[in-house]
């Protein structure tokens, strides 16, 4: 044996024991896994001719000479195709490839290959009825492949990859490439037939071959395992969030994309995003300034064609990937804006309304004199009201600029931790995480109900039902409600009654004040410390008096605490968000029953929170 072959021979067998340690390891960690099994087999082949290539050097074996060289030449042959057909599954490639008629033609190629090595019109892996120097190259070469698959497997076990499929074609593509450069009898043939009997440019395209496939299967490894639960979590959407490459064209599509656009996820797939927008302008804008490093994340509106050539109103909000301080793609949201529009309609209309309305009045005032005062008093009263209105619109923008704004933040920051970094966190950190999107989705919700409430108010669509009810039972049944939560900050509710008092008013609008006014007492209360709602009436009006002992309002800010102008919010005890508009309806609601809402409140020492609610009907 040459100096040459017995090195070959060293390092085949000690691939031998490393590849089969790491099929073994592979198998028994992931038994039901095709992929773990078909890894196991093609090592189990590959041993299979080495063992019997070097048993070919022990004399008594050779009455079985004729069967091991045959048995040597069919792996020779078949090998290349078994592992073109790993290598299919590997990459979970297209299921067309994987049909039968495939896998039957790439093993008919595998037998037809082992037929000319019969007939030697391909070069045969044996000299001399021993491995040639190919033939052990051969093993050599197929066996540091496989143990770069074998070490990806395991790095995949621990969590190091998450796959894709974005680019098994072309990845598919280059493995099949490389059968004419991996040893085999095709490569060596063609190689033979261009550099003659050159055994050197055979090695030199073998070692190629092994670089470009360590490449190819560490390179592939890229995102689906994490990314599938997130496009899972993003296709229960309501709105639209899309991810481009780098020249805007999507990738991936999620969301609402039917009910809102009417597309498919598969027909955006390849689609640039300007494509979907009647006028691209802001986004061409937006996307040179990130090209040219002078903007980051970025908002606009635009309309949006559908797919039925409709238009559908979309605020869009951007923001580049950076791989390697490059911008590799842009992750896009998409929110329907179509209610807003109408809201921004209404109020439009109703400036305009109003102002057609004062010009009325302006002219009245030059004709009479004598109404000026009343007409001057009806003018300031509807002016204030334009304020109203206009203030009203200027809050809305602003809560769902920044008050709905930031809980998405969380919501982003924490899932964008989730989506990169999971493999690396505790389960207590997973599930604080957890916690906190919940709460931040609380938040939002409550956010969205208070402005619902508000918003219905402002534009008189409220229903008001006056009716004779039981305030104790009110309270006792609002009281049952927040037992639960109280007990989180370990709160007693106490509720002192005189006696039984009616009232008479809407009872969802008192049932909703008396709610917030609880809620704000458990928010703004300290740990281990209680709540007294008291009730009494005088000769009209039922009077309701919610007491606690928490941390108290500064005098400056009371007078802001019902004012929409002087909207003022704060955290509680517990970092409890608030929105600043539950006051705000309290008032209203009470004031659409013709009660009042009174407040004395001493810092550090807690607040007093008075409703008076109509014994009867004669306050209507």
């Amino acid at each position: 044996m040459t100096n040459d072959i017995m090195i070959y021979f060293q390092i085949s067998v000690a691939y031998t024991i490393i590849n089969s340690i790491i099929a073994l390891i592979i198998l028994f960690s992931i038994r039901r896994s095709f992929i773990s099994q078909f890894y196991f087999l093609c090592v189990v082949l590959l041993v299979t001719f080495g063992l019997v290539s070097f048993s070919l050097e022990y004399e008594f074996l050779i009455n079985y000479t004729e069967i091991l060289q045959r048995v040597i030449v069919f792996l020779y042959s078949l090998f290349p195709f078994f592992f073109i057909h790993f290598i299919v599954v590997y990459i979970g490639y297209d299921k067309k490839i994987k049909s039968k008629f495939t896998l039957f033609t790439i093993y008919f190629a595998g037998l037809f290959s082992y037929t000319l090595v019969l007939l030697n019109l391909i070069p045969s892996p044996l000299n001399n009825g021993s491995l040639s120097p190919s033939g052990y190259l051969f093993y050599v070469t197929w066996m540091s492949i496989f143990f770069t698959l074998g070490v990806a497997q395991l790095y995949s076990l621990v969590g190091g990859f998450y796959e894709t499929t974005v680019k098994s074609k072309l990845i598919f593509t280059g493995f099949v490439l490389l059968l004419f450069l991996l040893p085999g009898p095709f490569s060596e043939t063609v190689i033979s037939a261009i550099f003659g009997n050159n055994k050197t440019i055979y090695y030199i395209t073998s070692i190629l071959a092994l670089t470009i496939s360590v490449y190819y299967v560490f390179r592939h490894k890229a995102t689906v395992t994490l990314m599938d639960a997130m496009k899972l979590t993003l296709s229960v959407l309501k709105d639209i969030i899309v991810k481009t490459d780098h020249n805007l064209n999507i990738e991936i599509a999620k969301g609402d994309l039917q009910n809102l656009i009417g597309y498919t996820e598969h027909q955006l797939i390849g689609k640039n995003l300007s494509e979907l927008l009647e006028s691209s302008e802001y986004l061409e804008g937006y996307y040179s300034m990130t090209l040219n490093s002078k903007m980051k994340e970025g908002f606009f509106e635009s309309n949006v064609i559908r797919k039925d050539g409709n238009i559908l109103p979309v605020s869009f909000s951007l923001t580049p990937i950076i791989d390697n301080e490059v911008i590799s793609g842009y992750m896009c949201i998409g929110r329907d804006i179509t209610e807003l529009r109408k809201y921004e309609v209404e109020l439009e209309t109703k400036v305009e309304e109003r102002t057609k309305e004062l010009a009325v009045v302006n002219e009245e005032l030059r004709k009479d004199i004598e109404i000026r005062e009343k007409v001057e008093k009806q003018l300031l009263n509807q002016t204030k009201e334009l304020k109203e209105i206009n203030a009203s619109k200027d809050k809305l923008f602003s809560i769902i600029a920044h008050d709905l704004k930031s809980p998405f933040t969380a919501v982003l920051g924490y899932t964008e931790y989730l989506s990169t970094d999971l493999e690396n966190l505790t389960d207590d950190e997973i599930k604080s995480y957890a916690t906190n999107l919940h709460k931040s989705a609380e938040s939002v919700f409550k956010l969205l109900d208070n402005l619902l409430e508000w918003s219905t108010i402002q534009t008189g669509r409220k229903d008001f039902s006056p009716s004779q009810f039981s305030i104790n039972d009110l309270v006792n049944n609002i009281l049952t409600l927040f037992e639960s939560t109280a007990k989180e900050k370990n709160i007693e509710l106490e509720f002192q009654q005189e006696k039984e008092h009616s009232a008479y008013g809407d009872k969802n609008m008192i049932d909703s004040v008396i709610r917030n006014l609880i809620s704000n007492a458990i928010k703004f209360s300290h740990f281990d410390s209680s709540i007294i709602i008291k009730t009494e009436e005088d000769e009209d009006f039922v009077i309701v008096h919610v007491v606690d002992t928490g941390i108290g309002i500064e005098p400056s800010k009371i007078s802001r605490i019902f004012s929409l102008s002087g909207n003022y919010s704060r955290e509680g005890t517990a970092n409890e968000k608030g929105t600043g508009l539950g006051l705000i309806l309290c008032k209203e609601f009470i004031k659409a029953n013709g009660g009042d809402i009174q407040v004395e409140s001493q810092v550090g020492h807690g607040s007093i929170f008075t409703i008076t609610v109509p014994k009867s009907g004669e306050f209507d």
